[in-house]
């Protein structure tokens, strides 16, 4: 006759090894969806730029853009959302590198998955 230690000791290491195995497996589903699904960009492309100043240490610009793409394959089942966005990236004479995101939007598994704006 096993105490109840021992039973306790079986129940919670059964179930820590069947956690494993899911874990496991749900590793294993993922393998290789990052470069098999990549998400499709039609376009982006700049429309016009109306100006771009310097003023007091901040540089500001007044743009616009069109954006096209499919997010679709870049969901699977682990996957709830995705934040997207658009960087620009520009240089000055103070500093060689300057980067920016000019938008930014959270596509959730639920929501259109295709980008058109």
């Amino acid at each position: 006759m096993h105490t109840v230690w021992v039973r306790l000791n079986a129940v919670v290491f059964f179930g820590l090894t069947v956690l494993l195995g899911l874990s496991c497996l749900a590793a294993i589903s993922k393998i290789g969806h990052s470069s098999r699904h990549q998400p499709v960009v039609k376009t982006l492309q700049l429309n016009t730029l109306r100006s771009l100043k310097s003023h007091g240490g901040v540089d500001r610009s007044l743009l616009s853009f069109d954006l096209e793409a499919d997010l679709t394959p870049a969901f699977h089942w682990n996957i709830k959302q995705i934040f997207v966005y658009v960087v620009a990236s520009y240089k000055t004479e103070d500093t060689p590198v300057n980067r920016i995101v000019l938008w930014d939007k959270i596509i959730e598994a639920g929501d259109n998955k295709i980008i058109n704006e």
